[in-house]
């Protein structure tokens, strides 16, 4: 009886995509892992789950935003409405880059911006502070958080060459 070989291409894949994202967390979520310069944070989670959707299909691209969001809610305890951004955001994504888009790295710098932006506004917005927030915290969390877009893309675009998942139809 010969023993067939079996192929953990999609396993790598996948375990090196969520690995990616779960690291990206951590360095997020963890207070004084990561620098803040003039006071601006950085929302590493929003760029990153732009730039995994963008070589996946929209089911796992909504998995790794729920997981990015979840692993993000547990290290905010006061907005816990990450994960279902994310999700969406992840989905969205997947779905315009399959139907409408080319996966470039200035589409994942426009779409990350484009999220990022609406991110902070809605959280200036709600959090009901004025002009010198928005100028001091916002804008510059939006640069900084923006720098790491092209890193994420490039991540994640290895991921996908090294570990194609290759569809058998």
């Amino acid at each position: 009886m010969k023993k067939t070989r079996r192929d953990y291409t999609k396993h790598k894949h996948i375990a090196a995509a969520a690995g990616t994202v779960v690291l990206t967390a951590l360095l997020q979520t963890a207070d004084g892992l990561f620098p803040r310069p003039f006071g601006a944070a950085a929302f590493l989670l929003i760029p990153a789950v732009v730039c995994c959707a963008m070589f996946e299909n929209e089911t796992h691209a909504l998995l790794y935003g729920l997981l990015a969001g979840l692993l993000w809610d547990c290290g905010n305890l006061r907005f816990n409405g990450h994960a279902i951004f994310l999700c969406i955001l992840g989905c969205a994504v997947a779905a315009v880059i399959r139907r409408k888009m080319r996966n470039t790295m200035a589409v994942a710098a426009v779409l990350s911006s484009l999220a990022l932006l609406g991110y902070l506004l809605t959280i200036w917005y709600l959090s009901g502070h004025g002009t010198a927030a928005l100028v001091h915290f916002t804008l510059p969390s939006l640069a900084f958080s923006l720098i790491f877009a092209p890193v994420f893309y490039l991540i994640f675009m290895a991921v996908d060459e090294r570990w194609r998942i290759r569809p058998l139809a």
